[in-house]
């Protein structure tokens, strides 16, 4: 019984390495560390006869793209590229299989992820801003908070091996996690305050121009919908106008954040190879949509659909996206140029199948992170790079999973001050539903 005791707390421990590791530089602690865990649920299974209970439709849903970036295995010609995507599409299949069948998620240990999550997050952030600052000042340059270039994308996560606009998707969604635990009475309202201002900075400094948009979205749709809940409608407009001005000035005297913007107001089609320009995205877009025209059932194939890129960015004097290899920066259309219509489908499900779990059951922490994860999906691959495969299917296996057991703790607690006239399992379902508001 103590090894039995002793086996969970190791695969706790794996499970916290895996989320702590996500929002740092260090791609290959965060593969380990997805192995180890993996292991630990193996030895679960093989030595401690744990019972499994696979939901197989849902489960299917949750792995058809990485089963289908195996099938492309039949009609690619380029292998190289395309075992590389595998590998880095392995965690589409772990998450789903550990969380989804072997694992007991309750809402004790979502907290302990979510915790550990945004003080990662929070902390390479702040790593991230001491050394710019230590930076400049070994230069000898001057921080100006009306031309602070100096903390753009490229010198303040970049060289820490970040994509700025995942890492701004992380700052985003650790706002959302500390107004939960706020809520659940897990942090203090101060704390909470600092914790939210801080994080929205970063997100500004960051200068993600699709980061910022959702976050103000999202954001603000929260505010409405806990006003709206608890009828102070008047209160949420005035938040959410607050809110809204402080971002837009500390934003304006942002540079980087003026000229991003700035270049995405400007369009100029024949401007692609200049900086900040919005155009590179929509000659990827365009590729890419040439590509899924050859073969629109099932694609050119996960190894070829980055060379028949290459060729049309040639062609086009694409020179940036020729030297750097750009993949579409879109989800939807890298997954119909590579896999065609079938990849479209299983991205669809799978986003729906998700959106329906979180919406049925009344959870806005998972609704937050969908909402955020498909907006960055329109202008991101997020399924061709680790930062966003380990990212999205960890969260959302184990959200689904929590969800999918009755709310997690529904079979364990009932309601206990049901209405009289209410059957066992619809008092279940009613406690289950008004948890999440």
């Amino acid at each position: 019984m103590k090894l039995d005791i002793d086996i969970k707390k190791v695969k706790i421990a794996s499970l916290i390495a895996v989320v702590v590791t996500i929002p740092t530089k260090w791609i290959n602690l965060n593969s380990y560390s997805i192995i180890f865990l993996v292991l630990i649920s193996l030895i679960e299974i093989f030595v401690y006869k744990r019972r499994i209970q696979y939901n197989i439709r849902d489960l299917l849903i949750f792995i058809s793209y990485f089963l289908l970036t195996i099938f492309s295995l039949l009609y690619s010609s380029n292998f190289e590229p395309l075992f590389s995507k595998i590998e880095t599409r392995l965690a589409i299949l772990v998450f789903p299989l550990v969380f989804m069948g072997t694992f007991e998620v309750d809402k004790k240990l979502l907290k302990v992820v979510f915790k550990y999550f945004a003080t990662s997050t929070i902390f390479i952030s702040l790593l991230c801003v001491i050394n710019t600052f230590v930076t400049n000042y070994g230069e000898g340059i001057v921080y100006d908070p009306t031309k602070n270039w100096l903390f753009s994308s490229d010198s303040l996560v970049e060289q820490f091996g970040f994509h700025p606009s995942y890492f701004s998707v992380y700052c985003a969604f650790s706002v959302f996690i500390v107004l939960f635990l706020y809520k659940e009475g897990d942090l203090r309202g101060w704390i909470t305050f600092l914790l939210v201002v801080y994080l929205s900075v970063v997100l500004l400094l960051l200068a993600s121009r699709v980061g910022i948009l959702s976050y103000i979205t999202i954001f603000g749709v929260t505010i409405f919908y806990e006003s709206y809940v608890r009828k102070r409608l008047v209160y949420g407009i005035v938040g959410f106008l607050i809110f809204f001005a402080s971002m837009l000035i500390l934003g304006i005297n942002s540079q980087t954040v003026r000229d991003k913007f700035d270049a995405l107001l400007n369009r100029n089609i024949h401007q692609y190879n200049e900086p900040f320009r919005v155009n590179r995205r929509v000659i990827q877009w365009n590729s890419a949509i040439e590509v899924f025209s050859k073969s629109p059932v099932i694609g050119v194939g996960a190894g070829d659909m980055q060379d028949e890129l290459q060729k049309i960015y040639l062609r086009e004097d694409f020179r940036e996206g020729y030297e750097l290899h750009y993949n579409p920066h879109n989800l939807f259309l890298d997954s119909a140029a590579s896999l065609g219509l079938l990849g479209v489908m299983s991205n669809l499900l799978l986003f729906g199948v998700s959106f329906y779990q979180s919406y049925s059951k009344r959870n806005v922490l998972y609704l937050q992170f969908l909402v955020l994860f498909l907006l960055i999906s329109l202008v991101e691959s997020t399924f061709s790079m680790q930062k966003g495969i380990v990212f999205f299917f960890f969260f959302n296996s184990i959200f689904y999973s929590y969800l999918s057991v009755d709310c997690g703790l529904a079979k364990k607690e009932v309601n206990p001050h049901p209405p009289v006239n209410l059957k066992i399992n619809d008092q279940r379902r009613t406690y289950c539903t008004l948890r999440y508001l």
